[in-house]
């Protein structure tokens, strides 16, 4: 399990979540490469801006759970449902860090499996 905080390029809003790393998903692009955030509860702004290629991991907490992830949520002035707006930022990383998180920054390489993964399954085809 991890803590993920992506941005959606464009806009001023990042999404705070989860994601289980297990052997058919080792990394934390998984969570986005195949349905990307479309079926979460989300600003009607971000409609058509929720798939990979709209998104930029800003950090990953690999060590965190969702207890992590809740108190994450708790320590921004904004929210959206799991969307929050950049300004809550340094709350966020604060939050996670102060929970025993450390960052760890996955590789290209590792995007790319993660895209073919998805390619693979036909998942990535969501454009809108």
């Amino acid at each position: 399990m991890g803590v993920y905080v992506f941005r959606i390029l464009g806009t001023n809003w990042i999404k705070v979540g989860h994601h289980k790393v297990t052997p058919s998903r080792p990394n934390v692009y998984y969570r986005v490469a195949g349905r990307g955030f479309h079926s979460v509860v989300h600003p009607p702004a971000l409609e058509g801006r929720l798939g990979i290629q709209h998104m930029e991991l800003l950090a990953w907490f690999p060590t965190l759970g969702r207890r992590q992830e809740t108190k994450a949520h708790k320590a921004c002035k904004t929210n959206y449902g799991e969307f929050h707006n950049i300004s809550d930022l340094e709350a966020v990383l604060k939050s996670c860090e102060s929970n025993g998180g450390v960052q760890s920054y996955p590789s290209s390489e590792d995007k790319e499996l993660a895209l073919a993964w998805a390619g693979t399954r036909g998942r990535f085809t969501r454009t809108r």
